[in-house]
């Protein structure tokens, strides 16, 4: 990310010197130079906003495909956390890269998860392993390296999750019971 940053910033100064240059050699009539210097400045921070602006105005004003948690959502405590998850599944839908994708993930006591997800042309495209544990009141996650953690709340039916604006971007119920086999009745 920091690297990103950088980046960032270089071209960003790049673009702001050659406007100032080109700017300047204007007003003294230098239009060669200030043909040749504004090229570079209309490029570069171009590219910077197509590039940076969609991002920077989703951070500034919100997602507008995302819902505010409303202030009825109750987030719930770190017990009611391990029983929502410990030995359950969960069918539900996460906002990702711009579009809603589907999931299901099973808990395993141990601290074990496995899920799947994908668009809902096909819910099943992707596969995950990974742990989960409970810290304070949060849940905590970890499909990769290292655990990230959130809080959940409870909204009528449904339990959420929120990013760092309050935007809802993951919606989910216990999924149903399976069904114990007619035979084992019998």
């Amino acid at each position: 990310m920091w690297i990103g940053i950088i980046v960032l910033c270089t071209f960003g100064a790049a673009a702001l010197v050659s406007a100032f240059f080109a700017i300047r050699c204007a007003f003294h009539g230098q239009w060669h130079m200030t043909i040749g210097l504004s090229v570079p400045a209309v490029v570069i921070g171009g590219a910077l906003c197509v590039i940076v602006g969609p991002t920077i105005w989703l951070e500034l004003a919100g997602n507008p495909e995302l819902d505010d948690l409303p202030g009825e959502a109750r987030m719930l405590t770190g017990s009611e956390l391990a029983d929502l998850y410990s030995g359950n599944t969960v069918e539900g839908r996460y906002y990702e890269d711009g579009a809603w994708q589907l999931f299901t993930e099973s808990y395993e006591p141990t601290g074990e998860l496995a899920g799947a997800g994908g668009p809902p042309d096909d819910p099943t495209r992707h596969s995950w392993r990974g742990e989960w544990k409970v810290e304070g009141d949060e849940i905590c996650f970890n499909y990769d390296a290292e655990f990230s953690c959130g809080a959940v709340y409870r909204l009528g039916e449904d339990y959420v999750a929120v990013n760092h604006r309050d935007e809802i971007d993951n919606r989910f119920q216990l999924a149903a019971p399976e069904p114990e086999e007619a035979a084992d009745a019998s």
